[in-house]
């Protein structure tokens, strides 16, 4: 128990206290990418949602195809 008390030591703990800070504010790859996905989802979401409301208003609907393809989302493409 010896090193735990000097890891603390009054030396030592402004370094300690910004090592353990970081180790706290690391984000895993696998949430970074989960939150990636889920910004483009919204992203898509959205779009689509005005696409629809484009319809609703009386749209074309060939013209709101075009943009569908135009605009394609990564889930779309299988990304």
């Amino acid at each position: 128990m010896r090193w735990l008390g000097q890891l603390f030591a009054h030396h030592n703990v402004d370094q300690i206290l910004d090592v353990l800070t970081a180790a706290q504010d690391v984000t895993p790859p696998e949430a970074q990418a989960l939150a990636m996905a889920r910004r483009q989802i919204a992203g898509c979401d959205r779009k689509l949602a005005q696409h629809r409301a484009a319809l609703e208003a009386g749209a074309e609907p060939a013209l709101v195809a075009g943009w569908i393809q135009g605009r394609a989302c990564p889930q779309d493409r299988g990304e």
